[in-house]
């Protein structure tokens, strides 16, 4: 397909407040571009996550904005203790998209 609309790479919304270096734009077609946007939200909030208290409600917030996240990261308790993971430290989430 021709190329008919401009892919931003890495994404606009990966940078907050939407701040970006300039001329990162390749030539897409409408479907390829706009195929990758869950894709796009999900590593734009796991790579703006932070581990700050203060930043938590709205590291939240932007989890909202990705419907089902939550539930497609989380893995079960009993998991996470096979794992020999330590509760006190907090949970642990699956990044592997699976």
């Amino acid at each position: 397909m021709p190329a008919t609309t401009a892919d931003h790479v890495p994404p606009i919304i990966m940078f907050a407040p939407r701040r970006r270096p300039e001329d990162l734009e390749f030539g897409s077609c409408e479907p390829c571009n706009g195929g990758t946007k869950h894709a796009d939200r999900v590593a734009a909030m796991v790579g703006r996550s932070m581990p700050d208290a203060k930043k938590m409600e709205a590291g939240l917030a932007e989890m909202k904005n990705v419907p089902g996240l939550l539930e497609e990261m989380h893995i079960p308790r009993e998991q996470q203790l096979a794992a020999g993971w330590r509760m006190e430290d907090g949970g642990l989430l699956r990044t592997n998209g699976r």
